[in-house]
C-alpha cells in the first residue's frame, strides 16, 4: 500500500481520490441550480427586415441570422453572432449572400460549419433555389445557387441528413396542383448536387414542416391535408444515395384546421413532436409522431394554449439537450407576446407545462416569424424574429436569449483519479494508506 497524505479530513470507507498535488482526498461533490431567465431583447437590425430565420453553427458555436434586406431590393443577407454564458449576443456585420430578392427563407445546419439555405428567387424567377454557406468566423463562403423546383411554391422546410450526408427540401409546389413535393441535394465543399425531384402526397398539402429522426434515419413531413378535410396530415421520408422515397401519408389530427406546422426530433423520447394551430378553435396543438418503418404511429394530440386571437404562423419546436426535453414557442396576435412551454414526450403521449411569457418588452411586442435555436455550449435558446411596427423604421430584427431552469452536478472525482476506499479515517494533514 501506498501512503498519503490527506487534504482534509478522510471518514473510514469513503471513496478517495489521489489530487492534482498527489495528496489524498474523500470525493465530495455538489449541485447548483441555474433559474430559468430571459435576457434583455437584442435588436440586432433596426431597419425593416421581412422573412427572417435562424440556425445555429454546432462546429462555431454561432447564430446565423438571415433575412430578406428591405432596404436595398429584398437581397438576401445574413448576421453572425457569438453568444457568451450571459446571453450575450456579439455581430459581425450584414453581409449578402444572394444579389436578388428572397422570399420564403429557410435553413438547416448541416455539419463542419455549412448551412444549406433553401429560399424563393423573388427577384424574377420565382424558382425554390439552394445554396450552401461556408462560415468562418462571423462571415460565409457562398457556393453556386442551384435551382430545386419551379416557380411559385410556399410551405417551405429543409432538413439535413446526418447519416447519409443528404439535405432534403419540401414545397408546397404550385406547378402540380400544390401537391407534396421533396428533393435531395449532396454537399461537397459549398457545391451541391441535387437528386431527383419526388411527390410525398398527390393532393394539396399545405403549410409543409420536416424534421429528421437521427436514431431511425428517417424523415417526417408534415402539413395540411388542403384537398378538403384540412387534418393534420403526415409521411415518412427515406433517403438512398441521393434520392428519397415516402410511405403513405396519414392523418394525426381530424378535428382540426390545422395550420403552421413544425416539428423536431426528440433523442431522449426517440419520438418526434409536433406543434400546430387550430384554426377553427384557436388553440395551439402538439401531437406525438413515432416512426414506424415508413409509417407514423400518431399519439393523442393535446391543447398547448387557447389563444383567442390566433397566433404567428411560425411556431417552432427546438430540443433543448440540457433539459433533454422539447419547447414550443409562438407569439399571441391581438397582444404579441411572446411565449414558450416545456413539452415531455413519454411513448406516445405529450404533456406540457404552463405557458411561460419569454418577453412583452420593446422587441417582443408583435414579433413574428419566430425561430428557436439551441446552444448546447451556454445552454441557451435564442428566440429570433421581426418585430412589427406601423411606426418608423418600421418591422425590425430581434432576438432575445433565455434559458430554463436547469440543475448542474459537480464532483472532484474523473475517470482517472480515483485511489479506493479509505481503510480507516485520516484527519488533515495526516498520513494514511
Amino acid at each position: 500500500n501506498t501512503e498519503f497524505v490527506a487534504d482534509g479530513n478522510i471518514s473510514a470507507g469513503a471513496p478517495v481520490i489521489l489530487t492534482s498535488d498527489g495528496k489524498a482526498a474523500e470525493v465530495v461533490g455538489s449541485s447548483s441550480t441555474t433559474a430559468a431567465a430571459a435576457q434583455t431583447p437584442d435588436n440586432w437590425h433596426s431597419q425593416a427586415v421581412n422573412q427572417v430565420y435562424s440556425v445555429w453553427d454546432t462546429s462555431n458555436n454561432k447564430l446565423v441570422v438571415l433575412w430578406s434586406d428591405s432596404q436595398n431590393s429584398n437581397y438576401g443577407v445574413y448576421r453572425i453572432a457569438s453568444l457568451d454564458s450571459s446571453g450575450t449576443l456579439t455581430w459581425g456585420t450584414k453581409t449578402t449572400f444572394y444579389s436578388y430578392g428572397t422570399s420564403m427563407i429557410n435553413a438547416a445546419y448541416t455539419k463542419d460549419g455549412k448551412i444549406a439555405i433553401f429560399f424563393e428567387d423573388a427577384g424574377g424567377s420565382y424558382w425554390s433555389r439552394l445554396v450552401v454557406g461556408e462560415i468562418s468566423g462571423t462571415s460565409m463562403s457562398i457556393g453556386s445557387v442551384v435551382d430545386m423546383f419551379p416557380a411559385n411554391n410556399y410551405g417551405y422546410g429543409v432538413a439535413y441528413d446526418t447519416t447519409n450526408d443528404v439535405v432534403v427540401c419540401v414545397i408546397t409546389d404550385y406547378s402540380t396542383s400544390y401537391y407534396g413535393r421533396a428533393r435531395t441535394a449532396t454537399i461537397s465543399g459549398t457545391t451541391l448536387t441535387r437528386g431527383t425531384a419526388v411527390t410525398y402526397r398527390s393532393a394539396n398539402s399545405d403549410n409543409s414542416a420536416i424534421s429528421y429522426d437521427s436514431t431511425l434515419d428517417k424523415f417526417l413531413v408534415t402539413f395540411r391535408e388542403a384537398d378538403g378535410s384540412n387534418d393534420l396530415g403526415g409521411v415518412v421520408g427515406t433517403t438512398s444515395g441521393n434520392s428519397i422515397s415516402f410511405g403513405t401519408p396519414s392523418t394525426g389530427d381530424t378535428s382540426v384546421y390545422c395550420t403552421k406546422t413544425s416539428s423536431a426530433y426528440d433523442p431522449n423520447a426517440t419520438r418526434n413532436l409536433v406543434s400546430y394551430y387550430d384554426a377553427s378553435t384557436g388553440n395551439v396543438r402538439a401531437v406525438v409522431a413515432g416512426i414506424v418503418g415508413t409509417n407514423i404511429s400518431w399519439g393523442t394530440p393535446i391543447t398547448v394554449e387557447y389563444t383567442n386571437n390566433g397566433v404567428d404562423y411560425r411556431m417552432p419546436v427546438t430540443y433543448n439537450a440540457n433539459i433533454q426535453k422539447c419547447i414550443i414557442t409562438y407569439t399571441i396576435d391581438g397582444t404579441g407576446t411572446a411565449k414558450y412551454v416545456i413539452a415531455t414526450v413519454s411513448g406516445s403521449n405529450v404533456t406540457v407545462g404552463s405557458a411561460v411569457t419569454i418577453d412583452s418588452g420593446t422587441y417582443t411586442t408583435n414579433m413574428r416569424q419566430l425561430t428557436c435555436p439551441y446552444d448546447p455550449v451556454t445552454k441557451q435558446n435564442i428566440l429570433t424574429g421581426r418585430q412589427d411596427s406601423s411606426s418608423a423604421p418600421g418591422d425590425v430584427g430581434a432576438s432575445i436569449v433565455f434559458n430554463q431552469e436547469y440543475t448542474t452536478q459537480t464532483s472532484n472525482l474523473t475517470s482517472t483519479n480515483l485511489l479506493g476506499l479509505a481503510p480507516e479515517a485520516i484527519s488533515d494533514t495526516a498520513t494514511g494508506t
